[in-house]
């Protein structure tokens, strides 16, 4: 009986520890590379992230969407350009910009609230950034994603300075 119940808790602790590894990969940051414009990217950012209850915080760069708690500290999801190189696109009328400029980006959970061993809301936040995901490919069949899952512990591996 003894063997029962302590296999009973080693299955309980290793699905818990499991749910979280699946909580915490669905939350991970996203670098992608795109055709559409900076603006464009802004635009479905906003449309797509900020819906029931998420609104813009800072409109700046980074450009970051949140949830308001009343508890105080709530989620951030942050989308931030690369200004590194010559890939930012030129403010020029749509019909004259160069077909092969491309605009690369990341966007990632800038903050979260955790309790109890779990991020809290991270099903909102994975269903967030999925749906920025999908709105931007919509836009632009082309664009490349890369997920980095290990940036959470390690944000400067994807170029996050937040």
């Amino acid at each position: 009986m003894e063997t029962l119940i302590f296999l009973l808790i080693v299955a309980v602790v290793i699905a818990v520890v499991k749910y979280r590894q699946y909580l915490l990969k669905g939350m991970c940051p996203r670098t992608f590379t795109t055709t559409l414009s900076q603006q464009q990217v802004i635009d479905i950012f906003d449309n797509s992230v900020t819906r029931l209850g998420w609104k813009i915080i800072n409109d700046r760069q980074p450009r970051v969407a949140g949830d308001h708690s009343l508890m105080g500290r709530g989620q951030q999801i942050a989308l931030m350009f690369d200004e590194t190189g010559d890939d930012e696109l030129p403010d020029q009328p749509q019909d004259t910009m160069d077909l092969d400029a491309t605009t690369k980006g990341v966007v990632g959970v800038q903050r979260w609230v955790s309790g109890w061993f779990m991020p809290k809301g991270a099903h909102t936040i994975r269903l967030r950034l999925n749906a920025f995901e999908r709105a931007v490919e919509a836009a632009d069949e082309a664009t490349k994603w890369e997920r980095h899952p290990d940036a959470l512990k390690n944000p400067q591996t994807v170029g996050l300075s937040w």
